[in-house]
């Protein structure tokens, strides 16, 4: 396999409780072909996030690592979608994949090496999407989450993925000029993966999990803001209607339960803790589930359909 140059982005603010760990989960990615640039582009954060990237630059410069580099900029900006805009555009020519991880998320062991062969084997897809496991603020499983198949219609009334499981070809942004829209707060993802399938950028899939997603309780995605901007989303491109979004998200459950009978469910993942930044942490996974609206803990049983549908119905995520 040809080397393959991934550039990462993680947009912060006031994140110094989450950062380490995700910078340590991008850290130990290098190798096997892969060489990876992390970035940090920080809006400017007041709780020691700034001194702590400087320290972490200088130790990076002090004891360089095969295949990684790292750099960070500290600055008032217009919110989380203008900070991945900035922090993309200072990749250079040559860079092969753009990444994006926000300071709560993290790598799974091997990721971006997982995603540099499936770009390899899929010479015509320009982006990829792949599965995230959901954890909560310990690190302990909630659920997994599996990409699907993208579809225009769909995607104009869903959001077409997970931003910490998605890459993309560095010049779908570079030379395409496809970046995130600053002004929306919270559906941006929405918006930006409707506007590449609309565009005609080729979207492919592949169910292998690369990384993990924290639940952290202020998942702004749920809040009354996030509403607000749905309305907003609707009149833009729903003609005001958003019963399709409500109707879709349930065909997407629906969708996601069947492809759980056909994939073997993942048995444990490792993470970085922060009471440990040199060594991830093994995560045993008791009870997988593809439902994020389960409470943990609960059994999962392939052959419960009645339990699987009732999920599916009486669930909105």
């Amino acid at each position: 396999m040809q080397c393959k140059q991934i550039w990462v982005v993680t947009p912060s603010y006031n994140s110094m409780q989450w950062l380490a760990c995700a910078v340590a989960s991008v850290a130990d990615q290098a190798g096997n072909n892969v060489t990876v640039h992390h970035h940090i582009q920080d809006g400017g954060s007041k709780d020691g996030t700034r001194e702590w990237l400087e320290a972490y630059a200088e130790q990076c410069a002090r004891k360089p690592q095969t295949g990684y580099t790292f750099s960070y900029e500290s600055a008032p900006d217009g919110g989380m979608y203008e900070a991945l805009n900035q922090g993309w555009s200072k990749a250079p020519q040559g860079v092969d994949i753009l990444a994006h991880l926000n300071s709560d998320e993290q790598y799974l062991p091997g990721a971006l090496q997982t995603v540099a062969e499936i770009f390899t084997k899929n010479p015509s897809w320009e982006v990829l999407l792949a599965d995230l496991i959901v954890v909560d603020n310990k690190g302990r499983y909630l659920c997994h989450r599996r990409s699907l198949k993208p579809s225009p219609l769909i995607f104009r009334y869903t959001c077409g993925g997970m931003t910490a499981s998605t890459f993309q070809r560095a010049y779908v942004f570079q030379k395409r000029q496809i970046g995130f829209e600053p002004e929306w707060r919270i559906a941006g993802d929405k918006v930006w993966y409707h506007t590449m399938l609309q565009a005609g950028v080729r979207i492919g899939h592949a169910n292998r999990l690369v990384s993990v997603f924290t639940e952290t309780g202020n998942n702004l995605g749920w809040s009354s803001a996030a509403r607000e901007e749905t309305q907003r989303y609707a009149t833009r491109f729903l003609r005001g209607k958003t019963y399709g979004i409500y109707l879709f998200g349930k065909w997407n459950g629906l969708r996601r339960i069947v492809k759980e009978w056909c994939i073997t469910p993942p048995k444990s993942y490792a993470l970085y803790t922060h009471e440990n930044l040199r060594q991830r942490q093994l995560f045993p996974i008791m009870h997988p589930t593809g439902s994020w609206g389960r409470k943990p803990g609960a059994p999962a049983n392939k052959l419960a359909i009645w339990s699987l549908i009732d999920r599916f119905f009486s669930s909105n995520r």
